[in-house]
């Protein structure tokens, strides 16, 4: 017999809103009548079930809604809110500790979230961004390491724009500078050449002129707003300007200023076409050569689900290539164009880049802060808990679940994190400026403004700041035994099975003890890389950016100054970073090594103090200068060319071109002294000179102002570019003096957290013991005793603290600086001027309060026993 079963749709509108803990009862009651009407008729068994569904329908059977469950929990998070901020008000010494060291460490934090949200939206301004890429370049030799290059080949870019998995393919070239001039305005730029289909691929906008042309024909030049202003007057399409070199360009357009967050900056574009028609009609240029891989960059868009196949085109016509060259091999990768700014290392930058790995470094010192600052508020927290016990006590005592206290106490956290989030606010607008003045090359690349979104992001950081500070002491604070700590609460024991205050003790002095070390070596490393000898003399010389300036003019006028005692010139600004290469070889034509090469004239090595080991300096002027070389010592020990004077005449190929020794001079750091001494040659090219290497009187402002006001005669529409060697030598080391200063302000933050957290577990200790040191006084202990069997378990861990944190700062200077080691001397004595800072502040703090609590009263302590 088949079994009736009531309506499907009445049983499940009777489940959704009756209240659960009836539904049972009221279901079986229903269901009993279904199947005694039944026995009458199915069709009146299931009207009348449907009728007493829809009769029960009414106020106190239905449910609450489940929006009903969200005002209550709304009550519960108000009163939560309420109880957290009256215990804030009632520890206002806590909650001002708490609040100051979280608004401090939180100030860093909201400095690091400007910064990356900042940086990881460079160049998003194009359209597209994820399906573009840059070529970039990996040069090898069987005598040298392998370079990485942000450059490629424009023979290779030209092949790759057949490719059927690549669209807007676009190269540029940086050679295009100089200075540029419309009849008397003359003005320096700063200038890329660039093909045809630049405004294809790139989203700057055209302000005058057409995407599709402005860059075809050669001898043609896009420019940028500001440049058109500073040139001409109007309209400047059609107009011609002359470049220094005397080139003839017609303005074919004028384009938007690159935005600041464009890792693309120019003042000018010139069409690509007009270099490859010079590279055709001159036989010695090697740029269109499958080897000139130093100056041109490659930026495209790969059709989708195209890349494995470009991979493969890449290595096949690399390995066809190689094939052709002896001792040395060029590959190629594909970056993504959202992972330039920041990205990797890479040497020829088009504009100067921020590597990924100094980010990742500045966010690991953030999180190191914030840590510290999390524990602060842990062990103070804890600390003042001993007051709190009894209200939690009585709390489980009414009915309070382990979830309501923790949940109570996490609320207080997030509650002071809020708080301390709007102080960090206030605090990042004094920080913003000298975190940019400190670190020059973020300057030039980020402006850290503040957009709607960064608030959103503040806020979700200080919540999850507050979550993380407060979840220990809640889950603690949901351990308490209410009836223990109601008969007596210093019999709370919060640490039975894990001594957590010791570990965070340890931890956060060692960190300020590695902070502190790091700091006095960075300083002191710093400063030795400005006294250690460079092989040549910097003092009382000032260089002077030519920027395509007549240097004939500038030089005779210079000399007519009483501050000038000599002039020389270069095209290269030794031992400050920057380097040409060349190829050179010697006796075995299959040996080859990288050369690093300047251009300079007869007064160059008097002016720097370059001492010849052997031949003559070049003469003023005559022709052979250009078919001779000076090289250092370094050179002729690469080449095997004997003793210095052995090497005189000895010709050697450089870039292919046979060339005769004509002197060698001592050896000097030419990059920067983390950098090995390479071989060195000196040409006479005057058409390379680029700096006037002026030796003056003394390093003053007066004497440069009289230099500036010297070039303003010779050149009134050009900024002055000149500084002393000196300084340029700072700037050169200025990366490991900023991050120096940012170590030694956030081990300041750093140190006053662990002082503050020292203090709260000082405060911990004591309190709980108070009665100890009452009944102790009694039974005669003096105050020297009580403050030594108080203060000498932090003592011990202090210790701890120094012996963990001395070997790690150590082998982390040693890893950063190991061109720098000083002796071991002066190691020592940076490590114990640190220990002796961090230690004799934590004794200070530990030692002044045991002597508060040794020096109480036992009277007023045991009254109540």
């Amino acid at each position: 017999m088949k079994r009736e079963h009531p309506p499907k749709w009445a049983n499940r509108f009777l489940r959704w809103y009756c209240k659960p803990e009836i539904l049972e009862d009221l279901e079986g009651d229903l269901h009993e009548y279904f199947i005694r009407n039944l026995e009458k008729s199915k069709r009146k068994a299931n009207w009348t079930y449907w009728k007493m569904v829809l009769g029960f329908f009414r106020p106190y059977v239905i449910r609450k809604p489940k929006f009903m469950n969200l005002f209550r929990m709304a009550d519960i998070g108000r009163n939560f809110a309420k109880t957290s901020w009256r215990n804030i008000n009632a520890n206002k010494f806590f909650s001002s500790v708490n609040i100051v060291g979280l608004s401090i460490s939180m100030a860093v934090g909201l400095l690091m979230i400007t910064l990356i949200n900042e940086l990881t939206h460079y160049d998003e301004f194009h359209d597209d961004t994820d399906s573009m890429y840059r070529l970039i370049s990996t040069y090898s030799s069987t005598q040298d390491d392998p370079v990485q290059l942000a450059t490629s080949s424009i023979k290779l870019a030209r092949a790759l724009e057949e490719a059927s998995s690549i669209q807007d393919l676009t190269i540029l070239e940086r050679s295009f500078r100089g200075t540029a001039k419309k009849e008397d305005n003359i003005v320096s730029v700063r200038g890329l050449y660039a093909s045809e289909s630049f405004f294809d691929l790139f989203s700057f906008k055209l302000v005058n002129g057409h995407t599709s042309n402005v860059l075809n024909e050669p001898n043609t030049v896009v420019l940028t707003e500001s440049m058109s202003e500073k040139l001409f007057d109007s309209n400047p399409i059609g107009e011609m300007i002359e470049m220094n070199n005397g080139d003839q360009y017609m303005v074919s357009g004028v384009v938007k200023d690159p935005p600041f967050n464009s890792h693309i900056k120019f003042d000018a574009l010139a069409s690509l076409a007009t270099l490859e028609t010079k590279a055709i009609s001159d036989p010695s240029s090697k740029i269109l050569n499958w080897t000139s891989i130093w100056g041109t960059y490659t930026y495209f868009r790969i059709k989708e689900g195209q890349k494995s196949n470009l991979v493969a085109s890449l290595s096949r016509i690399s390995n066809e290539e190689n094939q052709k060259l002896e001792n040395i091999s060029i590959t190629y990768d594909l970056q993504p164009f959202t992972k330039i700014v920041p990205g990797k290392n890479l040497s020829n930058q088009l504009s100067s880049n921020l590597d990924f790995k100094f980010l990742y470094f500045l966010i690991g010192l953030t999180f190191i802060v914030l840590l510290s600052a999390c524990f602060n508020y842990t062990n103070l927290s804890i600390a003042k808990s001993m007051r709190r016990a009894r209200e939690v006590g009585v709390r489980k005592v009414l009915g309070a679940s382990k979830s309501q206290v923790f949940f109570q106490f996490v609320t207080e956290a997030v509650m002071i994190s809020l708080i301390a989030m709007l102080i960090a606010i206030t605090l990042l607008t004094w920080i913003k400026p000298l975190f940019l003045t400190t670190i020059p090359p973020l300057a030039s690349k980020i402006t850290l403004a503040s957009t709607g979104i960064i608030y959103l992001y503040f806020l979700g950081f200080a919540i999850i700041v507050g979550l993380v500070a407060g979840f220990f002491p809640s889950l603690f604070m949901t351990k308490v035994k209410s009836l223990l700590v109601l008969k007596d609460v210093s019999k709370m024991q919060l640490y039975e099975r894990l001594n957590f205050k010791k570990v965070l003790i340890v931890f956060q002095f060692m960190i300020s003890l590695i902070f502190m070390i790091v700091t006095i070596g960075l300083y002191k490393q710093y400063r030795y890389a400005l006294n250690q000898d460079l092989g040549f003399t910097t003092e009382n010389i000032v260089n002077i950016s030519l920027q395509g300036q007549d240097y004939q003019v500038l030089q005779t006028e210079l000399e007519k100054m009483s501050e000038v005692e000599l002039v020389s010139k270069s095209s290269l600004i030794v031992s400050t970073g920057d380097s040409y290469i060349v190829y050179g070889k010697a006796k075995d034509p299959t040996d080859s090594a990288r050369v690093a090469h300047s251009s300079i004239d007869e007064n160059y090595l008097a002016i720097h103090d370059l001492k010849l080991l052997s031949g003559n300096n070049f003469q003023t002027g005559t022709q052979t200068e250009n078919e001779s070389i000076i090289v250092n010592h370094a050179f002729v020990k690469r080449f095997a060319l004997g003793t210095p004077e052995e090497a005189i005449n000895q010709i050697v190929s450089i870039n292919g071109r046979p060339i005769r020794i004509r002197g060698v001079v001592t050896d000097f750091y030419d990059l920067t002294l983390k950098d090995p001494i390479r071989p060195f040659a000196f040409r006479y090219a005057p058409s390379d000179w680029s700096y006037l290497n002026v030796a003056v009187t003394q390093s003053s402002g007066a004497v440069m102002s009289a230099l500036r006001s010297t070039w303003e005669a010779v050149a009134p529409n050009q900024e002055f570019k000149g500084s002393f060697y000196d300084q340029s030598i700072q700037d050169t080391y200025s990366e490991a003096q900023a991050i120096a200063k940012v170590i030694g302000f956030l081990s300041l933050v750093v140190i006053s957290i662990a002082i503050l957290g020292l203090l709260g577990m000082a405060i911990y200790t004591t309190e709980s013991r108070i009665k100890e040191i009452g009944i102790r006084k009694v039974m005669g202990a003096t105050e020297v005793s009580i403050m030594y069997l108080l203060s000498k378990g932090y003592i011990v861990l202090l210790i701890i603290s120094g012996l963990l944190a001395v070997p790690l700062a150590i082998l982390w200077l040693r890893s950063q600086f190991e061109f720098l080691l000083l002796d071991g001397r002066s190691q020592m004595t940076e490590v114990i001027l640190g220990l002796f800072i961090i230690l004799g502040l934590g004794l200070t703090i530990i030692l002044g309060r045991t002597f508060l609590a040794a020096r109480s009263n036992p009277a007023d302590i045991l009254r109540s026993e």
